[in-house]
């Protein structure tokens, strides 16, 4: 009887080992197709569109003086580095 239970707990750890390769090699895979899609995307994305990159800064407020000087600074970092800043409050 003991020879039997050794027996189906070895079959259980090498289907549990099996699957387990399995899922870890299908995740790779799908991993390297969405990086490889991804670097095409942003190719093209790069190649169609020269214009100016997009930064957007989402605050809390734009009433307390913390959060205006902020955008100051953003907008003197807009003029300074040819971007277009877009500022947009949480609420």
């Amino acid at each position: 009887m003991s020879l039997l239970k050794k027996r189906n707990q070895f079959n259980c750890n090498n289907v549990f080992k099996l699957l387990f390769v399995i899922l870890l090699g299908l995740s790779f895979i799908s991993c390297s197709r969405l990086n490889s899609e991804e670097s095409s995307n942003s190719e093209r994305n790069s190649q169609n569109n020269n214009s100016k990159k997009k930064i957007a800064l989402v605050m809390k407020t734009l009433t307390n003086p913390f959060f205006i000087e902020m955008e100051k600074g953003a907008r003197k970092a807009e003029s300074e580095l040819g971007i277009d800043l877009i500022v947009k409050t949480g609420a």
